[in-house]
């Protein structure tokens, strides 16, 4: 455990942020709330739930190392307003409900290392306007992606409803950047989404 309660664990080679301590300062908002923290550097996977409920945080630095984040790793952190990815990333994927309820997140930038995002990456982000998605994205879901709440999706999805990225957040959206090169193929996935696609610079 580190000096904001932040436990780690070490698993051969890998590095894995396992969850935040029920009695760290990013729990509770306060005047001895943590602004910033800074992911510990080698850390390679941020585990599910990891910093659920921590109102207290407001920035979060994430590694380059990370190349995992696992589902639900951000959600309900009421006062996030800023997550920073070091460069260059190596992390693969964003998870279902990664950033769930985190309504003061207004905008984020997926690094390009990104080749797949889950329908609810964003769930309930209910004051997000603009999302800078990833030159290398893809629709395929990766092999070693296994959503925690798949089996509840699937019975929806038999019913021919389909679950589009960034469906609780369509009422806050003014613009998602993309690769001028992708327009195609993302306005094929995302036609709900084709009025607020802007080509990256």
């Amino acid at each position: 455990m580190d000096a904001q309660g932040v436990i780690y664990r070490q698993d051969g080679d890998e590095k894995i942020l396992v969850k935040v301590d029920d009695h760290s300062p990013m729990i509770k908002s306060s005047v001895w709330g943590v602004d910033c923290y800074e992911i510990a550097e080698g850390t390679t996977k941020i585990e599910q739930f990891a910093f659920n409920q921590c109102e207290g945080l407001k920035k979060v630095i994430i590694p380059s190392s990370v190349s995992v984040m696992s589902d639900y790793a951000f959600s309900d952190c009421s006062q996030l307003k800023e997550v920073v990815f070091e460069e260059p990333a190596s992390l693969g994927y964003f998870p279902e409900h990664a950033f769930r309820c985190c309504n003061e997140l207004t905008e984020i930038v997926i690094p390009n290392s990104v080749s797949y995002i889950s329908d609810y990456a964003f769930s309930f982000c209910t004051n997000l306007r603009k999302v800078t998605i990833p030159d290398n994205i893809g629709f395929e879901k990766p092999a070693d992606y296994n959503p925690s709440s798949e089996r509840e999706i699937l019975p929806l999805a038999s019913l021919g409803l389909q679950f589009k990225l960034l469906e609780h957040a369509l009422g806050s959206l003014e613009r998602v950047m993309i690769p001028a090169d992708k327009r195609e193929l993302l306005e094929e996935h995302w036609p709900h989404l084709k009025h607020l696609f802007v080509n990256k610079k």
